[in-house]
């Protein structure tokens, strides 16, 4: 998915927050919370960017580059999904490395032709 605007920015800033998880204070000891889906910061490409967790076997990455966002999901043929555990503050499926840098070499590929 591929968006230019000039509110890109705000949206690339929303949607990282939204990544990170969130959690609202309802009052009265009460809180709502979102499930985190950020993998990882990615550098070399556009002005600012990051990869999400796998939403079972997709993962992908978002970029922001002036006033274009772009939005690649993919999942690598061939991957078997598993847990990897090794970061516990990030837990993901084994797919997302790999999902987020063949997802960031195509959002190369597609800013590239602007």
């Amino acid at each position: 998915m591929k968006y230019t605007g000039s509110d890109a920015t705000m949206l690339y800033e929303r949607e990282i927050a939204k990544a990170k998880g969130t959690k609202e204070d309802r009052g009265g000891g009460t809180s709502v919370e979102t499930a985190s889906y950020f993998n990882r910061e990615v550098t070399g490409i556009g002005d600012r960017a990051f990869c999400t967790k796998s939403s079972g076997s997709l993962a992908g990455v978002l970029v922001l580059q002036g006033n274009t966002l772009v939005y690649v999901a993919l999942t690598p043929a061939g991957a078997q999904p598993g847990v990897d555990l090794d970061d516990p503050d990030n837990a993901k499926l084994t797919t997302d490395d790999p999902a987020c840098d063949a997802s960031t070499e195509l959002a190369r590929k597609i800013l590239a032709n602007e």
